[in-house]
């Protein structure tokens, strides 16, 4: 990782990281999104957006996923699991 992105979250003294499921598996600490912050690079974040189907976002309708990662090196940053959610999974 570059180090060209910085970022802060406020969580407990002690987290629960998780693996995440999929065809690439990273570790993750899932915060309260209003508890996350960039503090240098957000030029830098990339995003994009999937679709999540019904069926997997256990709701009638669709949601929309958000990925990050930094542009310059490639690193996934954070991924905000749904548009419902308050939450955001940290890489």
């Amino acid at each position: 990782h570059c180090r060209s992105i910085v970022f802060k979250f406020f969580a407990p003294l002690h987290i629960n990281v998780l693996d995440a499921k999929g065809r690439i598996g990273y570790p993750h600490a899932r915060v309260i999104a209003s508890n996350f912050q960039i503090v240098t690079g957000e030029d830098l974040l990339h995003m994009y957006y999937i679709q999540v189907p019904p069926d997997l976002s256990k709701r009638e309708d669709p949601t929309n996923a958000a990925f990050s990662f930094c542009s310059r090196c490639g690193v996934h940053i954070l991924h905000a699991p749904s548009s419902r959610s308050n939450y955001l999974d940290v890489n």
